[in-house]
């Protein structure tokens, strides 16, 4: 039965939490390491609306996914900036996806619309909903680099080293952004 009731909610793996509201319904579900604390937060607060949030996980993929063609040919690029304003405003719900789409930016040679603003501005999201992920900070690092805030980028990379001290390659990786935001920095 523990199968088929997490089948029933699309689990694919486990671990894997539910949070049962007052009324017996299943209001969030997930990976306990996938922002557990804070759905537990705004339910208790009562500011958690289950049904927007499932559209939200829906809708959010294809936000992202229709933000990247509009970026690469650049045929509008009003309706683009209209899309990201989506993933900025509810971007926070899925920060695992942000980190796959901020990177597109940074790899994809060619883009006719490349907004760094924005692309930062969405890095931040993801960030501000994952505190203390290196990784996560590594790509708002790199976003704020690349939008020519190297002294921030610095200060930034400079905060989260301690938290990279068990992965070797992420060290290395921020070790060389931290000269590289360093010497930019010092002009």
């Amino acid at each position: 039965t523990s199968i088929a009731f997490l089948r029933a909610y699309g689990a694919e793996g486990i671990p894997h939490a539910f949070i049962v509201d007052k009324s017996g319904s299943v209001v969030w579900h997930g990976h306990p390491m996938d922002r557990l604390e804070d759905a537990l937060d705004r339910v208790l607060a009562g500011t958690m609306d289950p049904k927007l949030e499932a559209e939200m996980r829906e809708l959010l993929p294809l936000w992202a996914m229709e933000y990247m063609v509009l970026a690469k040919y650049g045929r509008d690029t009003a309706e683009a900036d209209r899309v990201g304003e989506y993933l900025v405003a509810h971007g926070a719900l899925m920060p695992d996806l942000l980190n796959r789409f901020v990177p597109y930016f940074f790899s994809q040679e060619g883009l006719a619309y490349r907004n760094t603003a924005f692309v930062a501005r969405v890095a931040k999201v993801a960030y501000d909903a994952a505190p203390g992920d290196a990784h996560t900070a590594e790509l708002y690092a790199r976003a704020l680099f690349e939008n020519g805030q190297a002294a921030e980028a610095a200060a930034l990379v400079k905060e989260v080293l301690p938290a990279a001290i068990g992965d070797s390659q992420l060290r290395s990786r921020l070790d060389a952004a931290l000269e590289k935001y360093e010497a930019a920095a010092a002009g």
